[in-house]
């Protein structure tokens, strides 16, 4: 997630993240013998050099630039001993001791846990995260023509027929759709028809059904009820435009619908918020004022997920809704047109069911758990946890249907992909047992009870997206037009094998267990491997701090396709146009995953960059991250922050750094507004916050400073170096290979520094993407890059096994000795591989960008196609990712892109 703004940083900042913005360098390493003596007084002294560090020109289109030609000369990276350092440093000499040969070794990722995502033999996918799924029954990906991008948000059944509806609000084209029971069940087409409504118009997860032909979508942010005319016989499902309803504006913004009910004399509808507006607005749906805004009923929050008519009050006006960002289940008055009282719920409630006249059950999604409520005294009566005893949270409980007559709830779980199931007895409360489990796609968004006891599930993302082995020159392959979900139909009679069911779903997401796993042995006695087996025997003896490079939006292929020997890859796929400049513009980067560990299995869960910096600040994604981001990223409905730094879209347990923050150990966050911790971020880290047009190389240059000269690296470090993420084609902008060599070239420097000073012997440098929104691959589209690089870390070795970024934090935890933040963390597959007892203390010396380009012109296709993107807001440039492979596929040459010799080395030593 990238801002490029011209505007002044404080501008374009959400006034709520500003105050994360003060943080004050601190801390440093021990303070043992002085430093060598300063050989070249004439740097001056610590303060003086880290308050005037130099900044690159390779962005500025400055005539007199000198680089590449001469690299950009960055003092923190000269010799150890010519550089003033702070007294907290120890002594250093620039040698490392002779290694000692480790006795404990470590098995390769074989078998199932190098498995790649993808079909499974005998059915089944491997999920990006490498979860099994088997869905149970029959599964079927919604796949109309001409239909991209998709993501099923919510389904109801029709009364009286053999229909439900479908919401759809993906990120690029928006459905109705009506489905054909029968037919699920069977092998017929299970879509009876389709509605479509392709960006910009959208629908959300509001649905309603007005008998006895018509139905009512929520418009998300076009401000619209749109209406529909539903054959009950044949499900044929046709625009009634005349009977849309128009919401107006919510202050500048049009409102934003989510959920929607009628009332029971179907002669009103509710209409809640979803964004901007915190009222509900009430409709009338009667002929002679159809669509008059009647009453507003005020909800102190926009984020309310569901709202439901209450179906045991005979008045037919009591009405129930969840608020995700206050944490209550509101209970309506719709004939007042007030809130009669708020019950205090686990936090971000989601969809609710009515068991009888006294009891409801609601999904509390970010708290893991059931909660049973009295609506009678407005008390939480008891609560059913969705997780086993001492689990962390991420099972994301969500939408919820109730089988009265055979006395069963179901609950998806998004996290784990599944279905719960649970008997019901009456009681006061009544008793919710969990009795299983039901495999489902990849992220269950609803859940219908058919009439004859079996299961309608609908997924968000199906089975992902697979590959696209599709060459550039073709224009094709962003990751956001082959998302699609999935509809899944459940035989009753599936419910008697539900301990196999059970077990399928265990076996899937408990990832530590797959056969071929790495393994650690040591001999009697001997206890020398880096990564500790477990995170609870205490911290790593020799790796004492971990820093984590987070850059932007490439797949593997676009990196390392031509490069075999570092992997699996597909040539066809690299970014570049050729191989020599392919090989240039990441030619740290392949030094590096060529030096230490390369990992060409590893995947990141994300589509773009709002999901994917969810994953690298929390370690896992979220029910309401996942509904949402869609319309911000897709349609632009939504702030650019939203979900990232709100209420509703935190989970529980916080992000990475409170985690860390929570078990005792420090931190620096550089540039990560996504979600931060205590200490907040670091104010002095050049490019605040998500700066694509300052050089990542005035970042490296900077914790260069902090490791070499104040010897203040905290032991886990996060820092955003985002330059690859590139303008495309924006005229007066440096052309993408400069910005990803620059990038490139950041990567390298950092792990120069930190090589030649005394903290590489004891740290680990992490190098990954946010997102693989750049590029196609052969294997699948969220495979990305992941390098790893430690005198502790195997050199020249390639790890197959099959990670994400749960893998990374899993790791973390260990080095750490701390409890998993959640359960995506807890159920990855450690990636112990990459890892040996025998250190080598080898420095990395990082190669000087030799990429040049004219900056962009304004003359171009290219640029014509940038004017009409708003370059101040993250990732509001549809086309983006195609224009710059387009642009580095077939125009690099005529562009002026080149390669040049330098007239010297970067830093002498």
């Amino acid at each position: 997630m990238l801002v490029r703004s011209r505007r002044p940083l404080g501008l374009r900042i959400p006034l709520a993240a500003l105050s994360l913005l003060a943080a004050a360098l601190g801390g440093g390493c021990s303070d043992e013998d002085p430093p060598p003596p300063v050989t070249n007084p004439n740097l001056g002294d610590v303060d003086e050099i880290m308050l005037s560090l130099p900044k690159s020109c390779a962005f500025a289109c400055a005539p007199d630039c000198t680089e590449p030609a001469e690299p950009f000369a960055c003092p923190t990276l000269k010799p150890w001993n010519e550089l003033p350092h702070a007294a907290a440093c120890e002594a250093w000499d620039g040698t490392y001791p002779a290694p000692a040969a480790g006795q404990c070794t470590v098995t390769d990722a074989t078998g199932e846990a190098a498995a790649k995502a993808g079909p499974l033999p005998g059915g089944g996918f491997v999920l990006p995260d490498g979860h099994r799924i088997r869905p149970v029954g029959r599964e079927e990906e919604f796949d109309e023509a001409g239909l991209e991008g998709g993501f099923p948000m919510s389904i109801v059944a029709v009364p009286s027929t053999r229909l439900a509806l479908v919401s759809d609000g993906g990120i690029r084209d928006n459905a109705l759709r009506v489905l054909d029971l029968d037919a699920l069940a069977g092998a017929g087409e299970p879509v009876a028809s389709t509605v479509a409504f392709p960006r910009p118009s959208s629908l959300y997860y509001g649905l309603a059904w007005l008998p006895p032909d018509r139905a009512l979508a929520s418009g998300g942010g076009d401000a619209k009820i749109y209406a529909f005319d539903v054959a009950p016989g044949t499900g044929a499902a046709t625009r009634a435009e005349a009977r849309d309803i128009d919401l107006g504006t919510s202050g500048e913004n049009p409102w934003y619908a989510g959920a929607i009910a009628a009332t029971g004399d179907g002669t009103r509808l509710l209409v809640g918020p979803s964004q901007w507006a915190k009222e509900i607005q009430v409709i009338s749906l009667e002929t002679a004022n159809y669509g008059t805004k009647l009453a507003t009923i005020s909800t102190g929050s926009y984020a309310l997920f569901d709202l439901k008519r209450d179906p045991f009050d005979p008045g037919g006006t009591t009405f129930y809704a969840t608020d995700q960002a206050g944490s209550r289940l509101l209970e309506i008055d719709a004939a007042a047109g007030k809130v009669l009282r708020t019950i205090a719920l686990a936090k971000s409630p989601a969809q609710m069911v009515f068991l009888d006249a006294t009891y409801m059950v609601v999904a509390e999604a970010h708290g893991d758990s059931i909660a049973i409520v009295n609506r009678a005294t407005g008390n939480v009566d008891a609560r059913v946890p969705v997780f086993e005893a001492d689990a962390p949270r991420g099972f994301s409980p969500s939408a919820l249907a109730y089988d009265a007559q055979n006395g069963r709830l179901y609950a998806t779980l998004a996290g784990v992909n599944a279905v719960e199931v649970y008997d019901v007895a009456a009681g006061t409360p009544p008793t919710v047992t969990p009795v299983g489990r039901l495999s489902t796609g990849w992220w269950p968004t609803g859940v219908m009870v058919d009439t004859d006891g079996s299961l309608v599930v609908i997924s968000g993302k199906g089975h992902g997206t697979g590959p696209d082995e599709t060459p550039y020159e073709f224009g094709e392959g962003a990751i956001t037009d082959r998302m699609a979900g999935s509809v899944q139909h459940v035989p009753a009679a599936e419910f008697s094998n539900l301990d196999a069911h059970t077990k399928a779903v265990e076996a899937g997401r408990r990832l530590w267990e797959l056969p071929g796993h790495p393994a650690i042995t040591c001999p009697a006695g001997a206890d020398d491997f880096p990564i500790p087996a477990d995170n609870e025997s205490g911290p790593s003896k020799a790796i004492k701090h971990v820093i984590l490079i987070i850059r932007e939006n490439k797949t593997y292929d676009a990196i390392f396709g031509d490069r075999p020997d570092l992997g699996d890859g597909d040539p066809k796929l690299i970014m570049a146009g050729n191989v020599e400049l392919q090989s240039k513009v990441w030619q740290n980067a392949r030094a590096i995953a060529g030096t230490f560990t390369n990992f060409d299995n590893f995947y990141t869960d994300a589509e773009q960059s709002l999901q994917g910096h969810t994953w690298t600040a929390f370690g896992r994604t979220n029910d309401y991250v996942e509904r949402i981001w869609l319309s911000t990223w897709g349609r632009g409905t939504r702030p650019p922050t939203e979900p990232v730094i709100t209420e509703a879209s935190n989970p529980e347990e916080g992000t990475i750094f409170e985690w860390l923050h929570a078990n005792g150990v420090d931190y620096d966050n550089m540039g990560e507004i996504g979600g931060t911790g205590p200490n907040g971020l670091d104010g002095k880290y050049p490019g605040l916050v998500y700066s694509g047009n300052l050089p990542d190389t005035d970042k490296s240059c900077y914790i260069a400073g902090r490791i070499r000269l104040l010897c203040d690296l905290k032991p886990f470090t996060y820092a955003l170096q985002p330059n690859d993420h590139t303008n495309g084609g924006l005229a007066g902008s440096a052309a993408p290979e400069v910005m990803i060599a620059v990038n490139d070239e950041a990567t390298g420097m950092l792990l120069d520094a930190l090589s030649h000073s005394p903290r590489w012997k004891d740290t680990l440098l992490i190098v990954t993407e946010d997102d693989p929104q750049d590029g196609g691959d052969h294997v699948d589209l969220h495979r990305t890059l992941l390098l790893m690089a430690s005198p502790w870390v195997r050199r020249g070795y390639v790890s197959h096994g099959h990670y994400d970024m749960g893998s990374v934090y899993k790791l973390i935890a260990h080095i750490y000795g701390i409890p998993y933040n959640n359960e995506s963390i807890r159920s990855a597959l450690l990636p112990l591989d990459a890892f040996t007892s025998t250190p080598d203390y080898t420095p990395f010396r990082y190669q000087p960008r030799t990429v040049d380009a004219p900056c962009n012109g304004s003359n171009t296709k290219e640029a014509k196609e940038a004017e009409a993107w708003d370059f101040s807001e993250p990732d509001e440039q549809p086309g983006l990712s195609e224009q710059i492979a387009r642009m580095m596929r077939t125009s690099a040459e005529a562009r002026g892109v080149k390669i040049v010799a330098t007239n010297k080395p970067a830093v002498a030593r």
